[in-house]
Parts: C-alpha cells; sequence; structure tokens
C-alpha cells in the first residue's frame, strides 16, 4: 500500500501551526491497526471476560490519535507540557493499553497477556488513576470520563491564567490539549450532559471529543433508547461538531483514518468552542459473525471468530498474541517524536522561567505541592479575629478559612452548584470564571482566568469537573452544596476516593434541625453514606 497524506499536513494548536508530525498513513500504520485489533481480542480471549468489540473497531481511531495528533512522550508519561487522553468508556480499556503498549509506555506484551489478571496486574479491566503509566484518570462509571475531561480543560486555561495570562494562544509552554473517546452510553449519562453544558457556556476550544458511534449496546440496538440527533444536542450546548463515517454509503466499510484526520484538524482551528466529532462505526469490525453485534460487547469474541479475525488482519491464526515487529517498531517511532517535543518544551519553559523569574517560582512551588508563604500566620490571623466564647454558623466560619487562605494561595479555586451565597464558597473580590460577555448584574466582572466558578444546579458534573481540575492541573479546586444535594454529587465522590485525589468538599445545611424546606431538605443518612465510602474523610 502506497503512503498516503491528507490534504491537511498540519494541526492547529490554538492560532499556531504545531509541527511535531506530518498526517501520513503507511502500510506498516495498516499493519499495527490490524495488529492492535488481535492483541485486543487474544487479551479478552485468554481472560475469559472483558468488552473485546470496541477496541477490536476503535483500533485505527485510538492509534491516529496517538500517533498523529495527542502530544506525549512515553518515557514521561507526567510531563507537564503533555496533552491529556481520557477513554471515558474505560470497559474498552484495552483500546488505550495496546496503545501505551506501542507507544513506549513500559507496558509489556506479558501486561496485555495478564488482562484484567488480579489485583497485580498492571492492565485491570477498567483504566485505574495510579496503576498504570499513562492513564490519566480512573474511568468505569460511565460519563464520567466525558465530565472531568471537561475539568481538565477547565484547570489548563487555569493554570495558565496563573502562570502565563498574557501569551498569545498556542504559544504558552502551558497550552495543551485535552482530547476523549467516548461512546452511546457515555453520552446516554446525565454527567456528561451537565458537563458538556458547561463546556459549550465556557467556549473550551481546548477539548476534543470522539464519539464512537457504533450503535450498540448489552441490550443490544441503541434504537431502543437513544434516537436524537447527537450533533444538533451538542451544537445546542455550544460545541463545533463535525461527521466522519467509516461506513460507506453504499454499505461497505472503510476505515477512513484520512477523512477523520481531516476532520480533526478542521476542528483545531476553531478555538472559541469544545469540539465533538462523531465517528459511525461497526462494532468488532471486521470480526466474522460478530460484527455490529451485541455479542462482541461485553463478552470474549469465542476461538473461531478471533481465528477468522486474524485471518483477515493476516495474522496466523493458531499464533496467540501475535507481533508484527516491523510495525511495532514503526509504531514506537512516535516515542522519538514526543522526546523532541518534550525537548522543544523545555526550552520554552526555561525562556519563560527567565523572563517571568516570580511566576516561575509560583510554577516550582505548585508542581512540589507545598503550601504558599503566609499560610500559617493567615489562618492564624483568622482565628485571631473571632472573639472567645461567640457564635458563628458553620458554613459562616467555613467561608471565611477558604477566603483568608485565598488570600494567600492564588491556585485555590471553586464554587457551588448555584448555592453561592448559602454556602459561603465566594471569593470576595475574585473574577468569575468564563468568558467576558457572560458578565451579568450580579457578577459583573467575568475573565477566562476568573477563579470563581460557577456550576449552575448541576452537582454531579461539578464533582466530576473539579475531579479533572485535580488531576490535569497543580490547582486546588472545592465545590459546595446543601449536605442534602450531596446526593447527586454521590457517584464523583466515590470516584475521587478510589483515586485518592484530595477533592474538597463544602456540604452546608448538614443538620436535620435546619429543615423549614422540609423532609426533601433534610439531610438524614447522608452523613453515615459518606463515611461508608473507603479513603473519605468526612
Amino acid at each position: 500500500m502506497a503512503s498516503v497524506s491528507c490534504a491537511q499536513k498540519t494541526r492547529i494548536i490554538g492560532r499556531k501551526v504545531d509541527h511535531m508530525t506530518e498526517f501520513n498513513w503507511s502500510a506498516l500504520d495498516e499493519r499495527a491497526v490490524k495488529m492492535a485489533k488481535v492483541l485486543s481480542a487474544d487479551a479478552v480471549e485468554r481472560a475469559g471476560h472483558g468488552h473485546p468489540g470496541s477496541p477490536v473497531s476503535l483500533a485505527p481511531i485510538a492509534y491516529t490519535l496517538y500517533q498523529h495528533f495527542i502530544k506525549h512522550d512515553p518515557a514521561d508519561p507526567k510531563w507537564a507540557g503533555r496533552d491529556r487522553f481520557i477513554l471515558s468508556g474505560g470497559h474498552a480499556s484495552l483500546t488505550q493499553y495496546v496503545q501505551l503498549f506501542f507507544s513506549g509506555y513500559g507496558l509489556t506484551l506479558d501486561d496485555l497477556k495478564y488482562f484484567r489478571g488480579g489485583a497485580d496486574t498492571r492492565t485491570p479491566g477498567h483504566p485505574e488513576y495510579g496503576l498504570t503509566p499513562g492513564i490519566e484518570m480512573t474511568t468505569g462509571p460511565l460519563g464520567q470520563g466525558l465530565a472531568s475531561a471537561v475539568g481538565f480543560a477547565y484547570g489548563q486555561r487555569f493554570e495558565r491564567g496563573l502562570l502565563d495570562p498574557e501569551a498569545p494562544a498556542g504559544t504558552s509552554p502551558f497550552d495543551h490539549k485535552v482530547w476523549v473517546i467516548c461512546g452511546e452510553g457515555d453520552v446516554e449519562e446525565g454527567v456528561s450532559s451537565e458537563a458538556a453544558s458547561l463546556a459549550g457556556n465556557q467556549k473550551l476550544g481546548n477539548l476534543t471529543v470522539i464519539f464512537d458511534a457504533n450503535h450498540i449496546q448489552i441490550e443490544g440496538d441503541t434504537k431502543l433508547t437513544f434516537s436524537e440527533d447527537i450533533l444538533a444536542r451538542y451544537r445546542a450546548y455550544g460545541w463545533y461538531t463535525d461527521e466522519v463515517s467509516f461506513i460507506q454509503p453504499d454499505g461497505s466499510y472503510k476505515e477512513d483514518v484520512q477523512a477523520l484526520a481531516a476532520a480533526i484538524e478542521k476542528a483545531q482551528e476553531v478555538t472559541d468552542k469544545p469540539h465533538f466529532i462523531k465517528v459511525n462505526t461497526l462494532i468488532a469490525w471486521p470480526t466474522p459473525g460478530k460484527t455490529n453485534n451485541e455479542a462482541s460487547h461485553g463478552s470474549k469474541l469465542g476461538e473461531e471468530a478471533v481465528k477468522g479475525l486474524k485471518e483477515l488482519c493476516g495474522f496466523d491464526p493458531e499464533v496467540s498474541f501475535p507481533i508484527d515487529e516491523e510495525a511495532l517498531a514503526h509504531a514506537r517511532k512516535v516515542a522519538e517524536r514526543g522526546l523532541a517535543a518534550h525537548k522543544a518544551w523545555d526550552e520554552a519553559l526555561a525562556k519563560w522561567a527567565a523572563q517571568n523569574p516570580d511566576k516561575a517560582a509560583l510554577y516550582e512551588r505548585l508542581k512540589a505541592g507545598k503550601l504558599p508563604e503566609g499560610f500559617d500566620k493567615a489562618i492564624d490571623d483568622l482565628v485571631a479575629g473571632f472573639e472567645v466564647g461567640s457564635k458563628v454558623a458553620t458554613r459562616k466560619a467555613s467561608g471565611a478559612v477558604l477566603n483568608a487562605i485565598a488570600a494567600v494561595m492564588p491556585e485555590l479555586w471553586g464554587g457551588s452548584a448555584d448555592l453561592g451565597g448559602s454556602n459561603n464558597t465566594n471569593i470576595k473580590g475574585a473574577d468569575s470564571f468564563g468568558p467576558s460577555e457572560d458578565a451579568t448584574r450580579t457578577w459583573p466582572n467575568v475573565s477566562e482566568y476568573g477563579r470563581q466558578l460557577h456550576f449552575g444546579v448541576r452537582e454531579f458534573a461539578m464533582g466530576a469537573i473539579t475531579n479533572g481540575i485535580l488531576l490535569g492541573s497543580d490547582t486546588r479546586p472545592f465545590n459546595g452544596t446543601f449536605f442534602q444535594f450531596s446526593d447527586y454529587e454521590r457517584p464523583a465522590v466515590r470516584l475521587a476516593a478510589l483515586m485518592e485525589i484530595p477533592n474538597l468538599y463544602v456540604w452546608t445545611h448538614d443538620s436535620v434541625a435546619l429543615g423549614e424546606d422540609g423532609p426533601t431538605h433534610q439531610p438524614i443518612e447522608h452523613l453515615a453514606a459518606f463515611r461508608a465510602i473507603p479513603q473519605l474523610e468526612v
């Protein structure tokens, strides 16, 4: 197969062209994608359980992203200048594990063979933060990956504002992108809608979502439960949308990576909207008997189907976990490109630091996770200001503490789910986070780098977004609501506890005595329920 090139040969970041790589697709790329398909199928087959269908059909999409669009350095998975990638549909974890293996993140073929292998596996059934290099967050509960990706995008913008606010778009070492692959289950979950609405409102041009539309769920065709025009929905949220179809008008199937790359490149030119690209696929293609079939979603494909897939992909059907060494070596070259990008970033960071010594000192403190000078004094001064024996509502005391800390800790930011005044989560004198044209009579000062967050009545998204902020930046968010409404936030709280990340929740009105609104607003079982979550301090 001759090498082919997309008409647009560079990707756009902000208003600056990034020449890290051209999009060229060769026979070796095709062979690598086929290898990804059979490795995914073999891993599930060996485990005896898992979700093989999506990793098989997502292989060309994930490979295209990792090889040509995501800025990453496999030698340093925590490189601050990297793009962030979130696989929202965590059940399709092999989609990412195989690309991490291809790219050189330290995952081995034995790791793929030990997929779902037990407590010591590095390739668990769903991606787990802190366990596997290259995994940005734990995903599995559908919708939360996409919602937290909005938080990753929030965090990138706010941290840039702290450190390099005047740099033209695309020229700062603190500019990076957030990439997501999601599926129907993700966009059916309400939390993704809550967060997507906020992403559009915030005009997050640093966020790109690839939506895998394979129309298959465990119970069969999604037309039973999911029939709206998803692109129209996301346009209504304020997103840029596009569509690529691997299913051709004549019914044939072509994994048209050139069309996908062109759509991604075109989307990057839009800097004032998040991007949602729908890709029409057939789950498990081209597996005989399992393509476009719910049987491939959550069960192993079966020996005969896997053999058929291997034959169609050019591999010996009798060989498990086959490796095309030439194709693997080709894929591993992405590490060289990542190293070069990392080196260029280091040089840009050093230049920025020399020109901005005060900001550089802040950056070093944030990276080290240290508290600022004056932190203890701010608390001591606050305590000294309270009269001994006086009474103060706990939520007012909490608000006073937040503001005392905020005065010396610029990385602290946050807000409430439309209850800021009641929760006392407003930061005095702070600009609101958002486009300046969103200023209101009550909140006249709005800027893209503001530190006062407004979530609207979206508790679940609030929890997921602040999780993403924590994971994707070196800033410290907090969020608040009435304790009773923490029920709406609970799944994101549980995920934060699983990841052991220090999210901060301000849940006020926590007494049944504050019951003027009646039993719907009285937290009865909530304290016991949250204390039952492992690794959550209440």
